[in-house]
């Protein structure tokens, strides 16, 4: 009769571990929440020029794991989505004119430099560490509690000809704004 029991709970325990996997999959990871940021973005700044799609790069080890790329092709305002992933070579990353470019955690020791070498007039720097700002880069993604948010540097968002709109720097998180 116990061997009943257990066989009849383990039943019971194997059902309802499988009901629940399709309530887990809707739960976003952090980079999926960041891939959606990078190409939101998109719609709250006006870039100088006649653009006939928007790039977005990644500098570095890619964090995404697929789901930036989930975006590429997709249209915004008209224009094609075009994903593209440069390695450590911020030299191919200057070269591509993105206008977003995303430089990853791994380039954190030399992302000073690499800003540097980014500073373009139409193209918005974003990364995902803590001294990001600091060194130059234009919006931190950050964790607040259990939701990303994003840090502002509108000094250096003043020296571009693009135009971020003002709902991107009132809900930046205000600690990180400056």
């Amino acid at each position: 009769m116990k061997i009943g029991v257990f066989k009849v709970l383990l039943l019971y325990c194997v059902v309802n571990s499988y009901m629940m996997i399709p309530a887990f999959a809707d739960i976003k990871t952090e980079y999926q929440v960041k891939a959606t940021y990078l190409c939101a973005f998109l719609k709250y700044i006006t870039f100088d020029g006649n653009i006939n799609e928007y790039k977005i790069g990644v500098l570095g080890e890619n964090p995404f794991r697929g789901k930036l790329k989930a975006f590429h092709g997709k249209e915004y305002n008209g224009k094609r989505i075009s994903i593209h992933f440069f390695g450590k070579d911020a030299d191919h990353a200057a070269r591509a004119n993105c206008q977003i470019l995303f430089v990853a955690k791994s380039e954190q020791l030399n992302q000073k430099d690499i800003l540097k070498r980014i500073d373009k007039p139409n193209t918005v720097t974003v990364g995902d560490n803590k001294w990001f700002i600091n060194s130059g880069g234009m919006l931190n993604l950050v964790i607040v509690g259990k939701k990303v948010g994003w840090e502002v540097n509108q000094p250096a968002i003043r020296n571009k000809t693009l135009k971020v709109s003002s709902k991107i720097l009132r809900l930046a998180i205000k600690g990180g704004t400056r």
